[in-house]
């Protein structure tokens, strides 16, 4: 098991225990997705490390242990943005709108419909205006709302190291094929959503725009990860 999966499962639990009432261990092995599935004794030893980080204890009712956090701590404390910041922050909504398709996108959603809600009517009224005035383009891009299952698969394969099957389409012979790669990095550059992977086949890491479902991701012939990553994103 690597580090990266214990951290994400991890992350995995603390969802569990923010919930009302906290979560039985037997309850937490329930909610965790299929790839992190793993024995009760390996939950109560994560659980043991989240403590010494996170405000966790137990509370026994109904003749179960339960595991909570300590009430509170599972809301942000308020942030108190002026009238104006808000108002910039709805008005960069469309900015997003090629994340389209995305959890990421969701919880931005999210965050402005809440900030939309607190807004006076007539401070909504003006940024219309504002929006009537000034726009900011982001030229042109692709949806991936239709691919969102592909996207948090391949989002998984990055993160558990697993080999995924994907299908490749070459335009100049208009054909396609099946290739298994080693996802390392999804990157949103240019209006498109890439994989960063490298490529069984070409041994080499190569780029593959994201259009269609690849097959549930396999672990390596070693039955450990897939291949290390010799490459590094970088931002302008």
């Amino acid at each position: 098991m690597s580090r990266n999966d214990q951290v994400t499962r991890q992350w995995f639990i603390l969802q569990a225990l923010e919930r009302p009432g906290g979560a039985t261990i037997q309850e937490i092995a329930q909610s965790l997705p299929e790839d992190y599935a793993c024995h009760l004794r390996t939950i109560r030893r994560d659980l043991q490390a989240l403590e010494v980080r996170f405000p966790v204890y137990t509370d026994r009712a109904g003749g179960q242990v339960r595991w909570k956090l300590v009430e509170g701590f599972n809301r942000v404390p308020a942030v108190h943005f002026s009238a104006t910041e808000l108002m910039a922050l709805i008005f960069t909504r469309d900015l997003a709108r090629p994340l389209e398709g995305t959890p990421i996108k969701d919880s931005l959603d999210s965050a402005l419909a809440k900030a939309t809600a607190v807004l006076p009517v007539s401070a909504g009224e003006y940024v219309e205006q504002l929006q009537g005035r000034f726009t900011a383009g982001i030229g042109p891009h692709k949806r991936y709302a239709q691919h969102r299952e592909t996207i948090e698969h391949l989002a998984r394969a990055i993160a558990n190291h697993r080999t995924v099957e994907i299908r490749y389409y070459t335009a100049g012979r208009d054909t396609t094929t099946r290739r298994k790669v080693d996802p390392y990095h999804l990157w949103f550059a240019a209006g498109a959503l890439y994989l960063i992977a490298y490529c069984q086949l070409r041994r080499d890491v190569r780029m593959f725009a994201v259009a269609g479902r690849p097959r549930r991701g396999q672990r390596t012939a070693s039955g450990t990860r897939a291949r290390k990553p010799r490459w590094t994103a970088r931002v302008a």
